[in-house]
């Protein structure tokens, strides 16, 4: 993962599409700094006509089109934002007395 944030921010990639709001990939992306913005699934599958394809899943194809809606229709997805992790407190931490 750490390869694919170097990669990222050498590009100078500020955004990224994916398909998942959840999961070690995405959290990684919002720890970098990185802007995510989700297209589901099935809004995926209405946008491969748009790109001159309604076919079966195919992932480089699928990346293709969510790069493509990110740039052209960036003003109408919302990003996701991170929630921040609650800090563990003194009191949190101490073990508990008997």
């Amino acid at each position: 993962m750490r390869e694919l944030v170097r990669r990222l921010h050498r590009a100078h990639v500020e955004e990224i599409a994916i398909e998942r709001s959840d999961g070690r990939v995405v959290d990684t992306l919002l720890a970098a700094g990185l802007t995510v913005v989700v297209i589901a699934p099935t809004q995926l599958n209405n946008l491969r006509g748009r790109c001159g394809s309604a076919r079966n899943k195919d992932d480089r194809f699928d990346a293709y089109v969510l790069a493509d809606t990110l740039r052209t229709d960036r003003a109408r997805l919302r990003p996701l934002i991170p929630t921040p992790q609650p800090r563990a407190s003194a009191l949190d931490r101490a073990p508990a007395r008997t």
